[in-house]
C-alpha cells in the first residue's frame, strides 16, 4: 500500500511537471516569435523611411534642377544609369533609378522609381510629378510592387 502512494506521488509530480513544461514552452516560443516579428516589421519601416528619403532627395534635386535651368541632375552619369544613396549610415541605403521623362519637353510628368532594402525587406516608390511650372508638383506618390 505504501508503494502505491509513493507512485501516485510520482505520477503526478511528473504530470504537474511535464503541464508546466508544456506552458513554459508555449510561452518561449511565443516570446521567440513576437520578437522575430518585431524585428521583421522594424526592417520593413526602416526601408520604407528610406525609400521615402530617396524619394524626396530625388524631387529637391529635380526641383533645383528645373528652377536653375542647369544641367540634367536626373540623367546621374554618362550611361544614364540610376545611382545608389546612402541614407543616414551605410546600414540603410536606396537605389534611385534613371528617372522617366527627362527626354521629352518640360510639360511631360517625371517619373521617379526609388527602391530600398533593409534586412531582406525591399520597399519600392513610384512619384510622379510635373516639372512644367517653377515648383515641382507631385500628382502621385505610391508603394508599388514593380516598376
Amino acid at each position: 500500500m505504501n508503494y502505491q502512494k509513493g507512485f501516485i506521488a510520482l505520477i503526478t509530480i511528473l504530470s504537474a511537471s511535464a503541464i508546466a513544461l508544456l506552458i513554459s514552452s508555449t510561452i518561449l516560443l511565443k516570446s521567440v516569435t513576437e520578437a522575430t516579428y518585431s524585428i521583421d516589421e522594424e526592417s520593413s519601416a526602416k526601408a520604407w523611411a528610406t525609400v521615402n528619403a530617396c524619394g524626396e532627395y530625388a524631387l529637391y534635386n529635380l526641383a533645383s534642377t528645373t528652377n536653375s535651368g542647369g544641367s540634367e541632375w536626373y540623367t546621374f552619369n554618362s550611361a544614364g544609369d540610376g545611382m545608389s544613396l546612402d541614407i543616414g549610415d551605410t546600414e540603410h541605403s536606396c537605389y534611385i533609378y534613371t528617372i522617366v521623362g527627362t527626354t521629352v519637353s518640360t510639360s511631360s510628368p517625371r517619373i521617379i522609381h526609388a527602391s530600398s532594402t533593409v534586412n531582406n525587406f525591399t520597399r519600392k516608390l513610384s512619384i510622379t510629378a510635373a516639372t512644367n511650372t517653377p515648383s515641382v508638383i507631385v500628382s502621385s506618390w505610391s508603394e508599388v510592387a514593380d516598376f
